[in-house]
């Protein structure tokens, strides 16, 4: 396991230049014969990748041939995507999650004010990924399949987590990575609330 506290969050700019992003992490799916590459789209070497945007304005997302997508609304009054296909998807209250393909042309307008997303991704032709928020009140197992990679963030309250050979303690705005070829067991113990991303290598062609 690892921890990664917000002020570790590295900000940089959308792909497109349009908006700043803070990116929690990036990573490789542990399979052996993984290599990092590069592509013209500029994915360097990741088949995930995990950050939280804050958008004060109405603008264009950034797009990412070969990419699925997960946004959520962490905080504000939400905002109305217009996809260029024409389908309008309205992210209106906290909580509310849209799935979609990177590749898709998106403008976002703000419905009343800034607000503040979290935003997954992952390579679709080598990861399986699944974003969810779930409460804790007391304890749970959070098992992890060999070669899955599990991400925890923090959305309110605290825990601690254990996996047997460290002990870490999750506040709000933290995040919380585990996984390994093996597989795993991770207990959290606490009163939170939890946005837990996992994503699974994909078989090999």
């Amino acid at each position: 396991m690892r921890l990664i506290a917000a002020h570790d969050y590295r900000r940089e700019r959308w792909k497109n230049g349009l908006g700043w992003t803070s990116e929690i992490a990036r990573g490789r799916m542990p399979v052996a014969d993984s290599k990092p590459d590069a592509t013209e789209d500029g994915i360097d070497g990741w088949d995930w990748r995990l950050s939280i945007a804050d958008i004060d304005r109405d603008c264009a997302f950034s797009v990412f041939p070969g990419i699925d997508r997960s946004l959520r609304l962490l905080a504000g009054a939400g905002m109305r995507l217009r996809f260029g296909d024409g389908e309008v998807v309205d992210l209106g209250a906290t909580g509310h999650q849209v799935d979609f393909a990177g590749e898709r042309v998106l403008t976002c307008e703000l419905v009343d004010g800034p607000t503040r997303d979290f935003n997954a991704m992952w390579r679709r032709d080598r990861v399986n990924a699944r974003v969810t928020a779930q409460p804790l009140n007391g304890s749970i197992d959070l098992a992890i399949a060999p070669g899955e990679t599990v991400a925890v963030l923090g959305l309110a309250g605290h825990l601690v987590a254990d996996d047997h050979e460290t002990h870490v303690i999750l506040t709000e705005g933290e995040t919380l990575i585990a996984g390994d070829m093996t597989g795993s067991n991770v207990r959290l113990l606490g009163d939170a609330m939890l946005l837990v991303a996992r994503f699974k290598p994909l078989p090999r062609r």
